[in-house]
């Protein structure tokens, strides 16, 4: 009997056919002769009946009579023991769409959508294989279940980590430090509940990212795997007991729903949204779903179970399942921002739902979706996808493939590498688990020299690993104490209804009390342009420029209060775009914006031309600076366009070009402004990204605003 399965297990991902039953659609055939010799009647009488291989849990069982014929099949229809073609080709999809995003391609901003189509498919496999075990009155065994499944995705994973663990032992001290915290949890498969913990965040790219942060599916995926089986369990007996076949159906939706709730009312569109990105109980909906599919149409079955299967489900319908599906991932992949709330407010459950409607047309192999995914180089992709969703994420970070100036063969070669070593992942790990043997067999005695030498080598691995872990100092490219954040929330305006009284009658703005902390006792002052508010602007309690902004401007805090005593400023680490948006308008309904608005929050993602137009039009008639960005990472040519483009279409906004003014001064320059992770700003770097903004200002500030621009001077933050 066929194993059950994740999308990306190597064993059989069929289910028996249904005896005695012609396919849909096609009628029975008659006479059907064979080529193979009929064998003789005693022969046939004599015979011992071969044992059947047991459903999972169950106990192999010999026929007491000659097994009957098996009912024809559609051409193409697999048997049972066979792999489904086309679901492998699904795998290709679903893979290439998260290599692509990781890669940051601006044409699928959401193709993390795949690892929604590998929980559904993970539901729909691991419930079928549970199915046939039911339907035959069978127990699940549970120890026999979850041993199977460990040894499919356990070992090639823990060669994964050992290895990317020593590379950056041996290459970047950097990603080690960011990657202590998941090398246990990711051993033991409990890495997205560990990040829930310890509050660590999916989407926070600052100072690099942990190579294992992508083995959080991988907990999932067990997790749901520990769990689901005894509760499908529990429902068939229910279903059983009641005599209601359609109880564990409608339990299963009603358990997906309830996820998909779950995930919309604990999302906070203004705060860290790993918390419902990483729970089981806000990401099951995914595999439920798929679930859902198998109680209504179990792999290897010609036509659906209840009263889908009674009905009139032909060819055209199927198709058209599939067109659909296929069509609304993708839609949904392209169109969607990753950061968008609709995603979490039903649009992921959307998606899984169109993955299981693609899932169920490429049950027939007749359909226009299961003739596509069948093609060989999909299909050979796809059974690749375990290992290259291992390898892709540690090679990306390692490589810095995501690095906007990185070669376009540095990225090319990450690509190759990844699938290369999924082929010796699938080779050399994968297939011999699948087939119950060691990847090491011992010969008579002894092991044969180049066995050996793996071992060997993989021992040293493992050696280097746990050892540099240990005992190798935290390295980081960003200084802990470096970011500093003047709001009080991404997504929402600090009150400064009574603050701006208070700075009106010259006390400091908000934002900026700590900031005076770090300024060098005897400091040489430099000569720098000081902007000062008119009477108009602070008599009626408003702070001009004003400016909204993420963490890069956030680092200069201090020095912008020397700049502009009565401008204020409102950094927040993380903050995008669209946060900025709520900010904006925050400020904007309590009367406290200037006639200048300052922009600087584009370096965590890129803004979508409707939050753009949206920033700016929030402003009104006033004039509007927005700041570009230098970021280690492939869309920030996307940003600065986009940037660029905004400047074009509206009379009032500026652009100021921070990328060419930085450039010459990263962090291996003589005069680094740029900390190492080539973004945020070192203590030299601040005071000249001030003055840029200021100097860039200058001009309307003093002939529409009415304000003042003198030289003055100011001391130098020491950031101590």
């Amino acid at each position: 009997m066929s194993r059950d399965r994740a999308p990306h297990t190597r064993p059989t991902d069929t289910a028996p056919v249904e005896r005695g039953a012609a396919a849909p659609g096609r009628q029975e055939p008659q006479g059907r002769r064979t080529s193979r010799p009929q064998a003789s009647a005693r022969a046939r009488r004599t015979a011992p009946a071969r044992p059947q291989r047991a459903p999972e849990g169950g106990r192999a069982t010999r026929d007491a009579a000659p097994r009957r014929a098996e009912g024809p099949r559609a051409a193409g229809q697999p048997r049972a023991g066979r792999r489904n073609d086309a679901l492998d080709g699904l795998r290709a999809l679903a893979i290439a769409s998260v290599v692509f995003y990781h890669l940051s391609v601006a044409w699928l901003p959401s193709g993390h959508m795949g690892v929604i189509v590998f929980l559904v498919l993970t539901g729909y496999l691991l419930t079928s294989s549970l199915v046939r075990t039911l339907v035959k009155g069978g127990a699940i065994g549970y120890r026999t279940l979850w041993t199977r499944r460990l040894r499919r995705i356990w070992p090639p994973m823990a060669v994964c980590v050992f290895v990317t663990v020593a590379a950056c032992v041996l290459f970047n001290h950097v990603l080690l430090t960011k990657l202590r915290p998941d090398f246990v949890p990711s051993l033991l498969l409990v890495s997205n509940l560990a990040a829930i913990v310890r509050g660590a965040s999916y989407f926070d790219h600052l100072g690099g990212v942990s190579p294992l942060t992508h083995l959080w599916y991988l907990g999932l995926d067990a997790q749901f795997c520990l769990v689901w089986p005894p509760v499908l369990a529990l429902l068939w007996r229910l279903g059983a007991k009641r005599r209601d076949a359609a109880l564990p159906r409608r339990a299963t939706f009603a358990l997906a729903l309830a996820s998909a709730v779950a995930m919309a009312a604990l999302f906070d569109p203004n705060g860290d949204p790993t918390r419902v990105y990483y729970g089981p109980d806000t990401r099951f909906f995914a595999p439920l779903v798929g679930a859902c599919l198998a109680l209504l149409w179990p792999l290897g079955r010609r036509r659906p179970v209840g009263a889908l299967g009674g009905s009139k489900l032909d060819l055209g319908s199927l198709d058209i399942f599939g067109l659909v599906g296929l069509a609304g991932v993708l839609a949904v992949m392209v169109l969607s921002q990753d950061t968008a709330t609709f995603l979490y407010r039903g649009g992921m459950m959307i998606v899984a739902l169109l993955s299981a409607a693609l899932v169920a047309s490429l049950l027939d192999p007749a359909t226009v979706t299961s003739r596509f995914f069948s093609a060989r180089p999909l299909v050979w992709l796809g059974r690749r996808a375990f290992g290259i969703y291992l390898w892709h994420y540690p090679l990306f970070q390692l490589l810095r493939v995501t690095d906007g100036d990185t070669p376009a063969w540095v990225v090319a070669l990450a690509v190759v590498a990844s699938v290369a070593l999924a082929e010796l992942s699938l080779r050399l790990v994968e297939e011999p688990l699948a087939r119950g043997a060691s990847p090491l067999p011992t010969g008579p005695g002894r092991l044969a020299p180049a066995r050996a030498a793996a071992l060997v080598a993989g021992l040293a691995v493992v050696a280097v690993a746990v050892a540099g872990a240990v005992v190798v100092p935290d390295e980081t490219a960003l200084p802990t104490d470096a970011l500093n954040n003047t709001g009080v929330s991404a997504g929402a305006a600090k009150d400064l209804t009574s603050e701006s009284q208070q700075a009106a009658d010259g006390g400091d703005a908000a934002g900026s009390a700590e900031d005076s902390k770090g300024v060098a006792e005897g400091a040489t002052p430099d000569d720098h342009l000081v902007l000062t508010a008119s009477a108009d602007e602070t008599g009626q309690n408003r702070y001009d420029p004003f400016v909204v902004a993420d963490s890069v401007a956030g680092d200069a805090s201090w020095y912008f209060k020397q700049h502009c005593p009565n401008g204020y400023l409102d950094s927040y680490v993380g903050r995008r775009p669209d946060q900025a948006l709520d900010v904006l308008k925050g400020y904007v309904d309590q009367g406290v914006v200037g006639k200048v608005v300052v922009l600087c929050t584009f370096s965590n993602a890129p803004g979508t031309s409707s939050t753009l137009d949206q920033l700016v039009e929030a402003c009104g008639d006033r004039i509007v600076y927005v700041v570009n960005v230098s970021i280690p990472e492939s869309e920030e040519a996307q940003i600065n366009s986009s940037l660029t483009a905004l400047e074009k279409k509206y009379d009032n906004v500026h652009l100021i070009d921070w990328k060419s003014y930085v450039a010459g001064h990263g962090a291996d320059s003589a005069e680094p402004w740029l900390y190492a992770d080539r973004e945020h700003l070192t203590p030299q770097g601040q005071p000249h990204y001030i003055d840029l903004i200021t100097s860039a200002i200058a001009k309307d500030f003093v002939e529409s605003a009415g304000g003042s621009a003198q030289v003055g001077t100011v001391g130098q933050n020491t950031g101590e």
